[in-house]
C-alpha cells in the first residue's frame, strides 16, 4: 500500500504553523506554512491521486473502515475511502483531493501535526469533533478525534461527523 509518509511539523505557541509530508511510494511532497501557502509536487502523478480529487470524498482510517464504524455515512451518501496514513489523508485533504478525514480513535501529536499545518496553509480547518481548535505541546501528546475540512468542503459534512459522534 503505498500510503506511508515521511512527515515533519513545526508548532509555535501550541499551533501547527508549518509542514512537509513526503509520500515516497508515489513522489507526492506536500509543503506549506502560514506565511508561504501550500503546494503539491507530484512527480508521479497517478490515477490514485486523480481518483481522490475526482471524488471528494471522506478519508478514513483502514482499520475504523474494517471494524464498520463509517456504512451509517456511506449509507447517507458520503464517499467513504479507507486509507492507511493519517498524515497521508491530512495532505490529501490539504490538496483538495478529498473534502474531508475524520478518525474516531485517538492520534498522536506527532502524527498529525505536519498534516494540520498543511490543511491550514491551504485554506481549510482542523479541529475536534467537538468543534475546537487544535492545541499542540499538550501534557498528554493526543486529540481524541478530529476532523479536516478542505477549503472546498461543504459545512454539512462536519455538522454529520459532528452528529454522529455525539
Amino acid at each position: 500500500m503505498p500510503e506511508w509518509c515521511i512527515s515533519i511539523g513545526l508548532i509555535e505557541d501550541g499551533k501547527a504553523v508549518a509542514g512537509g509530508i513526503l509520500n515516497p511510494s508515489t513522489g507526492e511532497e506536500f509543503l506549506g506554512s502560514n506565511e508561504t501557502g501550500f503546494q503539491v509536487i507530484d512527480r508521479e502523478a497517478n490515477s490514485r491521486v486523480r481518483e481522490f480529487l475526482e471524488t471528494k470524498s471522506l478519508l478514513v482510517s483502514r482499520r475504523e473502515y474494517s471494524e464498520g464504524k463509517w456504512s451509517r455515512f456511506e449509507r447517507r451518501g458520503l464517499p467513504v475511502k479507507p486509507v492507511g496514513s493519517v498524515a497521508y489523508r491530512l495532505a490529501q485533504v490539504a490538496a483538495r483531493r478529498a473534502a474531508a478525514t475524520c478518525t474516531f480513535l485517538p492520534r498522536q501529536e506527532w502524527d498529525v501535526a505536519a498534516g494540520v499545518a498543511l490543511v491550514a496553509a491551504s485554506g481549510g480547518r482542523v479541529q475536534t469533533l467537538g468543534g475546537e481548535a487544535l492545541a499542540f505541546n499538550r501534557h498528554v501528546p493526543r486529540f481524541e478525534n478530529l476532523v479536516a475540512l478542505s477549503s472546498c468542503c461543504d459545512a454539512s459534512v462536519f455538522t454529520l461527523l459532528s452528529e454522529a459522534e455525539a
